[in-house]
């Protein structure tokens, strides 16, 4: 085509599949078969208008102004060459490749990359089959003959070219359209392949389908802890994006990189290109449109500059990135991975087997011993391993390797510090051999200030919310929300609302070991300790009085949330230390016992109560104080039901006596009044009404000397059962309809207030 302009044409590459075997199997008639063969595939080029550049051997270079032109005439040569007769019954089986795109005239020829494409997919093809890049397919889709079918391909990877080609398949009813893979470089995808399948994300992959293709998301950031299962669930999501991302799928590693400039030097390492400045990277992917997944970027501090420069330079990337804290670009949808779903403590075995993170664990275990099996013997151990590891995928695997040591009874047993967990697989990361180098890796990464306030967060037990946080923690005067905001950001801690709407901020059981062992080294530990257990002495003083009033429930739900803290809070005060080197601590557990008596009584914690009372009547030295007399009423209660009456002797009246006496010294009515009341009861199971009555009556007088309307209403109370014995019915009415108005006076005091 002499003198043919520069411009835009499609080109069409074939030639003969196994033409060697056939030149050897027909000897010198192979000379007449092939002169035969090119003069019936150029009367189809010559039909359709189509320009012969040059051959080669049996192949075949030929120019289509028009794609559809081009199109058309490979089927045909496919066609004619299906039904022609060849000598010895042999058959030629021809691939036919074309692509659309820019020559350069050169001569009486074309060159340029563009040929060099078409050649390329043309040799990628097999005998009897026609490939047509997209470029090729956009310019035919709507003006093939009906009986064309196109089947996409996918994108492909091609020798000396970096970014892949979506390939279409050309057949119709006449032609066979079964054939092997494509002989290209591969699909066009740099994935690494898990040696397991993922388990548990069946809605998580397609909540992130959701997030690209109902949303139009071009950044997906896939935030959580340190072995949450962010890398396999990204390289989950892109496998399965590879058929329909038009441009190929691939995957950057990141771990080893600290910089931007690194970033821009692996992105180009992984798509294929010898360039790594940010101009020539964004130059390569032009207008193309792959899906990148970016592998672990929180250490690099400058990648959201390099993923905001790609996105608004590179207008059909789509990145997914994995991080254990968001890049905070505009356009980013972050996406929280959370650990495997663990077992309740009922499930049946059915249930449990089903459970992502059992199922998980059962695999593993598998693979580490052969044979292993989820049993009605072994079954609770495993749920109780997976619920004790928080769901965290890397911290199953690492246990579940373990079984081939120990049964899941044993493992369960000798977990001990879940940080310790290693595995020995050698291609594991390093921050992911064990569950303390995960988490250190993090740590690690944060500022001086943020691993302070996170070491202190050490000293809590089952979360906390803000006020709790801003006292204990003690940073400075900012709102604490500022000092836990980054630790959010890192995955390190979660906020989420509480029951009542309130902010609570809590931590995997993991990392919140990571931060006691932390604590533990701190030499700051003891008045970080103090001021936790200060602050959950003022809380027990605060929602303590309230369990016998008009917000009972709401005092009874505060103070069973906190429960962990509070226990924490006393075994610091009252466990194994040196108590008569620091009476404080004796002193403060006996305060905060006495805040929390009235809360265990109605909540029947018996082992609680009975465990902590005689810790804090033993470690307090002080002498008589009102919360010794409200412990010994305490303690008195909970014996009963360790030590029940047998006939007249009566475990707890020594206590409720000393707790008289004491209130009796302190000269305080209602202490005094509700020992009264006490101490009248036990007179009342001994038969003794006469007695009963006139320790009431004293209970009554001082508790409305001092309008206490609570030892009121307990005197009261114990005033009917004295009635209701003598057979007066009328003083027991009246007994319990003045309890009854106090009840209702309260409410109203409450409501208005």
């Amino acid at each position: 085509m002499p003198g043919l302009p520069r411009g835009t044409v499609t080109m069409l590459f074939s030639d003969i599949e196994g033409s060697t075997a056939l030149l050897s199997r027909l000897g010198d008639g192979y000379a007449g078969t092939l002169q035969a063969y090119r003069a019936l595939v150029r009367s189809v080029w010559s039909r359709w208008d189509g320009a012969e550049m040059g051959t080669e051997g049996d192949g075949a270079f030929v120019v289509f102004e028009r794609a559809t032109d081009a199109a058309r005439a490979a089927i045909q040569v496919q066609r004619v060459l299906a039904n022609a007769e060849w000598p010895q019954g042999e058959h030629i089986r021809v691939r036919i490749g074309l692509h659309t795109g820019e020559a350069v005239p050169d001569g009486e020829g074309y060159v340029g990359l563009d040929v060099h494409r078409a050649a390329r997919v043309a040799a990628a093809a097999h005998g009897g089959q026609v490939v047509v890049t997209a470029p090729t397919y956009e310019l035919i889709q709507h003006d093939m003959p009906a009986d064309t079918i196109a089947e996409d391909l996918g994108g492909h990877l091609f020798k000396d070219f970096a970014l892949p080609l979506r390939i279409y398949q050309l057949t119709n009813a006449d032609l066979t359209s079964s054939f092997p893979p494509l002989r290209s470089h591969g699909s066009a995808s740099s994935l690494p392949v898990p040696p397991t399948q993922i388990l548990g994300r069946d809605r998580e992959l397609g909540d992130l389908h959701s997030l690209l293709d109902r949303d139009q998301a071009r950044l997906v950031t896939l935030t959580g802890a340190g072995g949450s299962g962010k890398t396999r669930l990204a390289i989950a999501f892109a496998d399965a994006r590879s058929g329909t991302t038009l441009d190929g799928v691939f995957f950057v590693p990141l771990a080893g990189v600290s910089t931007g400039d690194g970033l821009w030097t692996a992105l180009g390492s992984a798509l294929g290109l010898d360039v790594d400045s940010p101009e020539r990277v964004i130059g390569a992917l032009g207008d193309r449109a792959p899906l990148i997944v970016l592998d672990n970027l929180e250490q690099i501090p400058d990648a959201a500059d390099v993923v905001s420069m790609l996105l608004s330079r590179a207008a059909n990337l789509i990145v997914v990135a994995t991080s254990r804290r968001s890049l905070q670009v505009v356009g980013e949808f972050e996406f929280a991975v959370d650990p495997l779903a663990v077992p309740t403590t009922d499930d049946s075995i059915a249930d449990l087997a089903a459970t992502p993170a059992v199922e998980l664990f059962c695999r593993q275990a598998a693979m580490a011993k052969a044979g292993f099996s989820l049993t009605e013997h072994n079954a609770p151990d495993v749920a109780e391993i997976c619920r004790r590891l928080d769901g965290l995928p890397l911290a199953i695997e690492l246990a579940a390797a373990r079984v081939k040591l120990l049964s899941p009874a044993n493992l369960s047993t000798r977990l001990g510090s879940v940080l310790d967990l290693r595995s020995d697989a050698i291609d594991r990361p390093a921050r992911q051999r064990a569950l303390r180098d995960t988490i250190g890796w993090s740590f690690d990464l944060l500022a001086e200030r943020e691993q302070q306030t996170l070491t202190r967060l050490g000293v809590f037990a089952g979360g906390a919310d803000l006020d709790a946080i801003g006292a204990v923690t003690a940073m400075d005067d900012s709102d604490p929300l500022d000092a836990v905001a980054e630790l959010v950001h890192a995955s390190l801690v979660s906020i989420d609302d509480d029951p009542r709407g309130r902010p609570r901020v809590t931590t995997l059981q993991t990392v919140a070991e990571f931060a006691r062992e932390r604590l533990d080294a701190d030499d700051d530990i003891d008045a970080v300790r103090r001021r936790h257990a200060v602050h959950y002495l003022e809380f027990a003083r605060r929602f303590g009085p309230q369990i016998h009033g008009p917000r009972q429930p709401e005092a009874q739900q505060r103070l069973a949330q906190e429960s962990d803290n509070l226990n924490a809070a006393l075994e610091w005060a009252l466990g194994d230390v040196k108590l008569d080197r620091q009476p404080d601590r004796g002193r403060l557990g006996m305060q905060l016992c006495a805040a929390l008596a009235d809360f265990w009584s109605v909540e029947r914690a018996v082992p609680t109560a009975s465990h902590w009372y005689p810790r804090a009547l033993a470690a307090d030295t002080v002498g008589d104080t009102l919360e010794r007399a409200q412990v010994l009423l305490g303690l008195a209660d909970t014996v009963l039901w360790i030590e029940p009456r047998s006939g007249t002797t009566d475990p707890s009246r020594p206590f409720i006596e000393e707790s008289l006496a004491i209130s009796r010294r302190l000269g305080d009515p209602a202490a005094t009044s509700m020992a009264l009341s006490d101490l009248a009861e036990r007179e009342v199971w001994d038969r003794h009404l006469e007695l009963a009555s006139d320790l009431i009556e004293e209970s009554e007088r001082l508790a409305r000397a001092c309008s206490d309307p609570v030892a009121l209403s307990f005197a009261l109370v114990r005033r009917s059962e004295i009635e209701l014995r003598r057979d007066n019915g009328t003083a027991a009415l009246a007994a319990v309809e003045e309890v009854r108005r106090i009840a209702l006076s309260r409410r109203h005091e409450a409501a208005v207030s």
